[in-house]
């Protein structure tokens, strides 16, 4: 398949297309950036593909070329190291200028306490029309998807 050689990425879990859009029809990519372990063996260039393919399985769905899709990032089990600023700016890229696909939002949701010392960095990698649609979700679990709710994204 399209992936043969990208099967460890893959298979990480790092980004992952939800089942369900938020209830605005958008599409939602979910990034764990505690899955992020490239010394097992993978290449940033297959991550990338991993994040290009299921950006390209949420286009099966025509509605998405009109809604677009939204980001959310969990970070609470990532280590510092985990946070790759390069792979970022590939996925922010490819997002901006490569797929024919609107980026409406990014949720970072359960933020850990590194994420402070990243925030400026990942922040700067962002379009000006996104950077201005960043939320960031911290508190309880109840409190967080009672946010997430307000924003249309699904609970589950």
């Amino acid at each position: 398949g399209a992936l043969k050689d990208d099967s460890l990425a893959l298979s990480r879990g790092y980004v992952q297309l939800l089942a369900d859009s938020d209830t605005a029809g958008r599409a939602v990519l979910y990034l764990d950036w505690s899955s992020h372990e490239p010394s097992i063996g993978y290449s940033q260039e297959s991550m990338q593909r991993v994040f290009w393919y299921m950006a390209h399985v949420a286009l099966e769905n025509p509605k998405i070329l009109e809604t677009g899709v939204v980001l959310v990032i969990y970070p609470q089990e990532a280590r510092l190291d985990q946070f790759d600023h390069s792979l970022w700016n590939t996925i922010a890229d490819s997002c901006r200028y490569s797929l024919p696909i609107s980026w409406r939002a990014t949720h970072i949701v359960h933020p850990n306490r590194f994420f402070s010392i990243i925030h400026p960095v990942f922040m700067a990698s962002l379009p000006q029309d996104v950077q201005d649609r960043v939320v960031v979700h911290s508190g309880t679990k109840m409190k967080v998807l009672a946010n997430l709710l307000r924003y249309c994204l699904p609970c589950e």
